[in-house]
This record gives structure tokens, C-alpha cells and sequence, in this order.
């Protein structure tokens, strides 16, 4: 097939329905379209439910705009078109197939599955990070180079590996038919790696269009994250060390973590030489800097020495000292710890903060740090329900103490340990990960494994090496807690004025959480599998799963958007806003009206009602569950 009109059909392959529907509005192409009725099932199915009715289904589509000229063309198969420019990632995933991919494996043994595969995408990588970076410092790095091109071998591994997997071993039945092997261990992945390159991943994208768009998407966006990252560690090198009051040497390594990836992008760690290290953060944290002045209020009128951390705000990104975990020296140090704990427990109340799980606080010796304040101010959302809310449900406790996440909840459904603050005891918790055996051998499968982990790696205090739980120091936890609300209370009249440490909160950027985390993960989980990187439309209809959650919330259609074309790039979706926003306002401009209050004024409607009815509410929610 002639390289252009292969990368032509690709692209239209890779299209989702809405894509789709979007390509054939703003452009003059007239896309020849062949309905299949098969579809339609997948998409009412997964839109709303095996046991919909017409008529919800019919909702749902009044509610996304679609006429039936749309839905017939998002049924159908698109083979071919003439198409202007192409994207990007279709450019990089032509320039990997002719310039990088080296057919000729002999003598390269190599442990990581599929490296063989993967490598002209980690080739291009490197290549093109020393071009754009040629004259940083990081050029001369290349231990760190390789750090980075390993975990982009994760990422894309980590996407590939089903289909991967599947087509190595239907390649192998069929030359186990034709060919005899040799007495090699890898005779068959090495024929299968050399037949997948010789034809420049023809075979392989062809049969699966959404892969080809994810790998070359993933390696795009991992370059763009780590050529920013680095050009601005350069830029911001001396004053960083001025800020900090830290020398900083050559890097020993960059710690990208394995948190949630937006944009492409993640939180990192820069560890140098001499044993300093410095967060980075790729996006603006001016709230963190808000945070620490009201932590200067707090410990300035209570007489205490809660700690925070240096930061150097810049417009997109910024950078935060670095906090490393310490035990306890002794028992008072523990009791410390915990009533500094009920204060940050107190300061999230007022602020309305959500998400403060396990992983957002590190135990530095007698006191707690909140790490990540995206999410520390929050606004409040439209009930659209209008049915009496049961007392004991999650909705009636939201803008609780509870919905912190500083604390368990008691809800059975959510474990202890992945509070901020915890159960009472160390937890080890059982899960199934799959693993290659074989690894690169003919004889090379998949494997589910159960592995025990143990959680509070960091986030609960430790005395002789022993975790010390919050149940055995409620009394500390609860005098923090009172101590802050106190403060609050008997001040309010002053944190609600223009001189308030509070104030610094008004007009800054926040994250929105739309839905829980795992719901995305699961989801995105589901669409890994080879048979929807096989189907683009069955891939889109898919993602509708996450429709079912507006049906009776039409005006939040809007948001499903941006959330397939984030979760298209394989991310976690997140939603940008401030402080003093009333509406959401999306990636594309449209705003929709969500928020029954924003979040500076929710934390100025805490601070007036804080009161004896509200305290003891409070305290009540906090006696019940760390008791358990």
C-alpha cells in the first residue's frame, strides 16, 4: 500500500464516532459512511443500559444534539476520504516507521517484553529530546535520559502489551503450521518482531488503527512533558537554589512516580548528587502558596509549628521544596503529630477540601504535611436530585469533616487505609497483577499473580519502627481539631475581610473533581483490550459508559466531551477552574452551570456558620469513626 494512503485510512480508522461526527462537520468532506446496525446495540448498551428503552436512548441523544443523519454516520465504517493535513501523531508515527526501525535482531537478547517492538518509538524519543535540548545540561546526561526513555518504555508497554501479546501468538500457531523451529527458545518473537518491522508496522496498525494513535500519542506527549520540564529546570536553576537555601549538583535521577497522568504530564522529582531534590509540578501552584500563609496565621495565634514547604510559583508550573518522610524520636513527638493532624483536619473543614488521601500527606517526624492543595478548595455542586437525601447517605455528607478524606468515612466500600490519616493499623492488602513469564521466548504468556502490599509507607508516624495508629491518640486529635475550629470561630469576623490570609484564596486556579478516579480507571482499563484498539467505534461507544451518570443530568452532557478526548490520550479527565468561579468553564470554551456555590464563597459560608450546633456535628462524625 502506498505510504500516504495507508497513513490517510489509519487516521480515519483511529476516528471515534464523535470524532468522527466532529470531522465531518467542520470540513467541507463529504464522508461516504455504510451504517452497520451491529453498533448500534454496543452504543445503546453502553450509553444506557442492556435494559434501556428506546426512549431513554432517544433522550440521550436529544441530550448530545444528534440528529439521525449524525447517528448514521457514527454507525458506519469509514475507509476512505480525501483529507487535508493529517495530525501530528500520524507525522511521528510515519517519520518512527521510515527513520527508526531496525529489522536486523541478531544478538539482541533483551529481558523487557516486546523492547524489540517498542524500540524505534524510545529511538525517536531520545533522538529528538538531545536535538531540542542540545544545549541544557541534560544533554550530557545520559543516565538520566535513559531513566526517562525507561518509563516511557513502561508507558507504552503498558498500553501495547494485550495486543502485543495476542498477535505474537497468532502469528506463532500459524508459522508453527508452515515452519519447524530450529531448536531456539525464540525462534517464533524473533520471526514475529522482524516480520512486525519489516513492514514498517503495517500489519500490526492496520489490524489495530487505535493502538498506532495511542503509541505514537503517548511518545509525542512524553516528549513535549520532559523537553518543558527540562528547559525549565534550566531557567530556574539559580533561584531555586536561592529559595531553597540548597546547592544543586548534577542530577542523579528524575522520579516521575506513578501517579495520575494529565495532559501527558506528572508530578517529578529531581534528586541531585549531593542528596538535595526539588519537586516539580506542571502546572500553577499558587494555591500552595496561599495555603502556607494561612499555616503562618495559624501557627502564629496558636503558638505552634505546623510545617509547610517553600514554593516558587511560575504561571504554568512551579517548584516545591521536598519533604522526606521521618519517624518519630518519641511518644510526645506521636502525640504531636496527631494533634497537628485534628488541626490540618480542621483547616480542610473550613476549606472545604476533597481528596486528601493517603498518598497527599507525608509523616515529616511530629507533624503532617498536606502535599498536593489542587483540591484543597473545592466548589459545591447542584443537587439535581430532588428527593429527601438519607442521613446516612454519602450526600449527606458532603461539605462534612468526611469529605476531606483526612478521615475513614465508615463506609464499607471504602477501606481505611487509603485516608489520609488512616485505619489505626498497618494494613496489608492482597491484589492480582498480571505478569509476562517467558519473557521474549516462544513459549511467552500472561500470568495473574497475587502480591501483598503494605500500606502507610508514608503517610503515618512511625516509633521504633512501628506505626503508631490514630485510634490510640483520638484525645491529641480531637484537641488539634478544637483548637482550630476555635480559632476560626472566635476570628471570623476577620478572616472574612479583605485582610484575611484567606483572601490570598480568591481567584486562584483549583481542580474540579468530576467523578471518583477509579470510575476512569475502570473504564480505561476495559478499553486496553485488543478488541477495542482493534474498533475505533466500538472504542468510542464504550467510553459512553460514562454517560449513564448524566441520564437524569442533561446539563452536564457537556462535560462527556472533554472527558472522552482526555481519556482518548489514555489520562485521568481533570477540570480546571478557580476559586471564585460560579460556572465550569471546559477546554472548549462553553461554560455550564454546575456549581451551587464557588469556593470562595463556600469557605466564607463555613467560616460564618461555625458555631457549638456545627462543632459538635462535627465532632460527632469524628468520635464515630475513629473509633472503629
Amino acid at each position: 500500500m502506498n505510504p500516504s494512503s495507508f497513513y490517510n485510512r489509519l487516521y480515519l480508522r483511529s476516528l471515534t464516532p464523535f470524532e468522527l461526527l466532529e470531522l465531518n462537520r467542520q470540513t467541507n468532506i463529504n464522508l461516504p459512511s455504510y451504517p452497520d446496525p451491529e453498533y448500534l446495540e454496543v452504543w445503546k448498551e453502553a450509553a444506557v443500559g442492556k435494559e434501556a428503552s428506546d426512549q431513554q436512548f432517544d433522550a440521550y441523544l436529544k441530550a448530545n444534539n444528534l440528529s439521525r443523519e449524525d447517528v448514521r454516520l457514527m454507525i458506519s465504517r469509514v475507509e476512505d476520504a480525501e483529507l487535508g493535513s493529517l495530525p501530528s501523531w500520524i507525522n511521528i508515527l510515519q517519520t518512527i516507521s521510515e527513520d527508526y526501525i531496525t529489522t536486523n535482531l541478531d544478538g539482541q537478547k533483551e529481558e523487557r517484553p516486546f523492547y524489540h517492538i517498542i524500540q524505534p518509538f524510545l529511538a525517536y524519543f531520545k533522538t529528538t529530546f538531545k536535538e531540542q535540548l542540545n544545549k541544557s545540561s541534560l544533554t550530557g546526561e545520559e543516565k538520566i535520559i535513559e531513566q526517562l526513555t525507561e518509563r516511557l518504555y513502561k508507558d507504552l508497554f503498558q498500553t501495547g502489551n494485550p495486543v502485543f501479546l495476542r498477535c505474537f501468538q497468532d502469528f506463532k500457531a500459524i508459522e508453527k503450521l508452515q515452519n519447524n523451529n530450529d531448536g531456539q527458545k525464540d525462534y517464533y518473537y524473533q520471526k514475529f518482531c522482524s516480520f512486525t518491522l519489516a513492514d514498517s508496522y503495517q500489519t500490526l496498525f492496520g489490524n489495530y488503527p487505535l493502538l498506532a494513535r495511542m503509541l505514537a500519542t503517548t511518545t509525542e506527549r512524553f516528549l513535549k512533558f520532559t523537553i518543558d520540564m527540562s528547559t525549565r529546570l534550566e531557567v530556574d536553576l539559580k533561584q531555586i537554589e536561592k529559595e531553597f537555601e540548597i546547592d544543586i549538583d548534577a542530577i542523579k535521577e528524575i522520579n516521575l512516580g506513578s501517579g495520575d497522568l494529565h495532559n501527558g504530564e506528572a508530578t517529578a522529582i529531581f534528586e541531585f548528587n549531593n542528596g538535595h531534590k526539588v519537586v516539580y509540578k506542571p502546572r500553577n501552584i499558587q494555591i500552595t502558596d496561599a495555603y502556607n500563609r494561612l499555616i503562618g496565621w495559624v501557627n502564629e495565634h496558636l503558638n505552634e509549628s505546623l510545617k509547610f514547604f517553600r514554593v516558587i510559583v511560575r504561571e504554568n508550573y512551579g517548584w516545591l521544596e521536598f519533604i522526606d518522610y521521618k519517624e518519630c524520636d518519641t511518644k510526645k513527638d506521636v502525640q504531636l503529630f496527631y494533634e497537628r493532624a485534628g488541626m490540618l483536619l480542621g483547616l480542610g473543614y473550613f476549606l472545604n477540601a476533597k481528596d486528601c488521601h493517603h498518598e497527599n500527606v507525608i509523616a515529616s517526624g511530629n507533624c503532617p504535611i498536606l502535599i498536593d492543595h489542587e483540591t484543597l478548595v473545592g466548589p459545591e455542586i447542584k443537587v439535581f436530585n430532588t428527593q429527601k437525601i438519607p442521613a446516612d447517605s454519602e450526600q449527606a455528607l458532603m461539605g462534612s469533616v468526611l469529605e476531606t478524606m483526612l478521615i475513614p468515612t465508615g463506609f464499607a466500600k471504602y477501606p481505611a487505609y487509603i485516608f489520609g490519616f488512616g485505619s489505626s493499623l498497618p494494613q496489608n492488602i492482597q491484589s492480582t497483577i498480571e505478569k509476562i513469564v517467558y519473557s521474549n521466548q516462544d513459549e511467552m504468556n500472561k500470568v495473574y499473580k497475587t502480591v501483598s502490599n503494605t500500606i502507610y509507607s508514608s503517610n503515618k508516624p512511625r516509633l521504633n519502627g512501628k506505626i503508631a495508629g490514630l485510634k490510640d491518640y483520638q484525645d491529641q486529635f480531637k484537641k488539634g481539631f478544637n483548637s482550630v475550629y476555635q480559632l476560626v470561630q472566635t476570628h471570623s469576623e476577620f478572616l472574612l475581610s479583605n485582610d484575611s490570609p484567606i483572601k490570598r484564596f480568591r481567584d486562584v486556579g483549583i481542580r474540579f473533581i468530576n467523578r471518583k478516579s477509579n470510575i476512569y480507571y475502570k473504564i480505561l482499563r476495559i478499553l486496553k483490550q485488543p478488541q477495542y484498539l482493534k474498533d475505533a467505534t466500538k472504542f468510542g461507544f464504550k467510553l459512553e459508559l460514562l454517560a449513564r451518570a448524566y441520564l437524569k443530568k442533561e446539563s452536564f452532557f457537556a462535560i462527556i466531551k472533554s472527558e472522552r478526548e482526555q481519556m482518548i490520550c489514555g489520562d485521568i479527565p481533570i477540570f480546571q477552574t478557580d476559586t471564585a468561579a460560579k460556572s465550569l468553564t471546559l477546554p472548549d470554551g462553553n461554560m455550564i452551570d454546575i456549581f451551587e456555590n464557588s469556593a470562595i464563597d463556600l469557605v466564607h459560608q463555613k467560616i460564618e456558620n461555625a458555631g457549638p450546633e456545627d462543632f459538635e456535628f462535627q465532632m460527632r462524625l469524628v468520635d464515630n469513626v475513629i473509633r472503629q
